[in-house]
């Protein structure tokens, strides 16, 4: 669980990775271990895309002010973070590109 809550506070892709590289080097974790946290990762971000997929009223876009921040106070503070920067229409979509861009 240490290893899924820490991308909750990610706001880039190459901090994940930095993050992934240290976990499996520097604490010495097993590498093959990635193979089942990697996708406790993943339910953790389509949980947290879920909610703020319902928030935003079924739509992938966030609605913003004239100054181009989202309006929301509860999306306003993860607007940033890797895991709910861009929820796409899709679980599908969503899935392939977190995977693409943490890669």
């Amino acid at each position: 669980m240490e290893f899924v809550k820490a991308f909750d506070s990610f706001g880039s892709f190459n901090k994940a990775a930095g993050y992934i590289e240290d976990w499996i080097r520097t604490k010495k974790h097993n590498a093959t271990d990635f193979t089942n946290d990697y996708p406790a990762v993943l339910e953790r971000g389509k949980a947290v895309r879920s909610i703020i997929f319902k928030l935003r009223g079924g739509t992938s876009k966030c609605e913003i002010n004239k100054n181009g921040a989202p309006i929301s106070p509860e999306i306003r503070n993860v607007q940033q973070l890797i895991l709910t920067k861009d929820i796409y229409e899709t679980v599908d979509e969503y899935v392939f590109h977190f995977t693409m861009n943490l890669l």
